[in-house]
């Protein structure tokens, strides 16, 4: 169960369908899905966390981060990339406390390579069919169906 609802906000994290219908924006779906997600994990009997160095690694670079914007120019600027950070942040320890075994870590990687191939063919679909693209540099780019990853440098930099 737990990791078909990592799937879940996989699929949130990854295609954004609240900026398309602006009736989910309104509704947050992503934070409410991943407070939901995040309560059932901590009441759920057979989560466990595995003592890893790339954990301290994982807690070393937010904390780094966090103190560097409080301490920076300009916290209204950084503001919007530390929430972003500490969504995968999150979501990087929902993983490690949902995925138990070989067969559950099966399912999250299949998950992500179906969300991944519904991303970008969605974007190939519009750049082949109807001629949806970013001309820069001399060239048609395509582009992310999205608005937070729709650059083209974004799109390529979410596809690697």
């Amino acid at each position: 169960m737990l990791p078909l609802m990592l799937a879940g906000y996989l699929f949130l994290l990854v295609l954004r369908p609240y900026e398309y219908w602006s009736i989910l924006g309104e509704l947050r779906i992503e934070r409410v899905y991943m407070l939901i997600f995040m309560t059932v994990v901590l009441l759920h009997k057979d989560k466990r966390f595995l003592s890893n160095p790339l954990n301290g690694a994982v807690a070393c670079i937010t904390l780094t981060l966090l103190l560097s914007g409080i301490f920076g120019i300009s916290w209204t600027h950084s503001w919007p990339f530390i929430v972003d950070y500490l969504k995968y942040v999150i979501f990087y320890f929902m993983v490690i406390l949902s995925v138990r075994d070989e067969e559950d870590f099966r399912v999250v990687l299949l998950a992500f390579l179906v969300v991944m191939f519904l991303y970008v063919g969605k974007s190939a679909w519009e750049f082949f069919v109807h001629d949806r693209y970013v001309f820069r540099m001399g060239i048609k780019r395509m582009m992310g169906i999205d608005i937070t990853y729709g650059d083209p440098n974004a799109f390529a930099a979410s596809i690697c």
